[in-house]
């Protein structure tokens, strides 16, 4: 999810079937994480840091951004909020969390739910 998230951060379109595959499911995937990329732009409650495509560094913000998925995944909205909380400001974080839902579970899914 990290890297898929990393292509749409950086703009990286060239090699969109590579990343993201091909079909409905995968236009979804990338939908949802460029409206998730839009609320972070637009609502972050500091400067975003996305580390590059490829890159074996995890920033702090892709961990948080990755933690909401996941608790999404796992059904735990509650948490997810709270992990939300740190990246956007607080008018923000269901529009973070509905963004993010596409990728958290059905045909779009991303993560697993460990």
């Amino acid at each position: 999810m990290i890297e898929n998230f990393r292509t749409v951060w950086h703009g990286c379109h060239a090699n969109d079937d590579a990343t993201f595959g091909r079909g409905a499911s995968a236009r979804v995937a990338k939908w949802s994480l460029e409206r998730a990329e839009a609320v972070l732009r637009y609502a972050g409650r500091a400067p975003v840091q996305v580390a590059e495509p490829g890159s074996a560094d995890v920033t702090a913000h892709e961990r948080s951004l990755e933690a909401v998925v996941i608790d999404l995944a796992r059904g735990d909205r509650p948490l997810a909020r709270l992990h939300a909380q740190w990246l956007v400001k607080p008018q923000a974080i269901e529009h973070l969390l509905r963004a993010l839902e596409p990728v958290a579970a059905g045909p779009a899914c991303l993560v697993r739910a460990a």
